[in-house]
């Protein structure tokens, strides 16, 4: 029976040195495989790192121009606004100076106004008068063409 036990413990032995060695030889080649894969993977990656930097920089690229896109149109928007009010206030400035001449009476009044006082240089006044109107209606005239121009080319700006 000794040898019967022997044997069984040989044979046991066996099994389990088979084992653990199948066993640590099947980790060997997973690990191995692991690591092969690893390699494999990041060369890969390696080659692929140039693509992603020619994207980022394509990025950075289209977000700086967004960027000043943006700022340029603030600025625009900013601009028309300014020319805007300007052109608001010479239209204001001739709307008074013809109510002005309306509240005097107007032309003939004025000429018979300077007739009656009797001061011939009264009368050298009165075209300057129509000169200032006439001057008020083209300074708003041109200053709302100008607006209406930084308009055009905002609206244009943001398509």
């Amino acid at each position: 029976m000794r040898c019967r036990g022997s044997r069984l413990a040989v044979v046991l032995a066996s099994s389990l040195a088979l084992t653990v060695g199948v066993s640590a030889s099947a980790q060997a080649d997973t690990i191995n495989q692991a690591n092969a894969q690893a390699k494999k993977i990041a060369a890969q990656v390696e080659k692929l790192q140039p693509q992603v930097d020619a994207a980022l920089a394509a990025y950075d690229t289209s977000l700086a121009a967004v960027g000043q896109a943006v700022s340029t149109n603030v600025a625009a928007g900013r601009v028309y606004s300014s020319l805007l009010q300007q052109a608001d206030a010479l239209v204001t400035q001739q709307d008074s100076h013809i109510v002005a001449l309306y509240k005097s009476g107007g032309s003939l009044a004025l000429y018979a106004s300077a007739l009656r006082s009797g001061d011939p240089s009264n009368l050298r006044q009165l075209p300057y008068l129509n000169a200032i109107v006439t001057s008020d209606a083209e300074e708003a005239a041109s200053a709302l063409r100008i607006a209406a121009a930084a308009k055009n080319s905002l609206d244009a700006s943001q398509t």
